[in-house]
């Protein structure tokens, strides 16, 4: 049988942060608010530009926020506007 290209075996503790938080059973609720803060902005700003709710996509940005992708590249209102008419 060939070897495991993929092995799934746990690292060692000692590669672990000492106080890291890791999920929403542990830590305050304050921690666990501010990792789901950042999953909404990791996982919305994709499906609001592809649906096209562009306030809420706004909502999740600085005023001087600053977007690259691979076929535009600028402040937001700009790609904003680009997205608009791409889409």
């Amino acid at each position: 049988m060939p070897a495991d290209l993929y092995p799934t075996t746990q690292p060692p503790d000692s590669t672990y942060p000492a106080k890291a938080t890791r999920n929403n059973a542990s830590g305050t609720d304050s921690e666990v608010l501010d990792r789901m803060k950042i999953r909404e902005i990791c996982e919305g700003w994709g499906c609001y530009r592809d649906a096209a709710e562009w306030r809420n996509y706004r909502s999740m940005f600085h005023d001087d926020a600053y977007i690259a992708t691979s076929w535009k590249q600028g402040p937001i209102d700009d790609f904003i506007m680009a997205s608009k008419e791409v889409g």
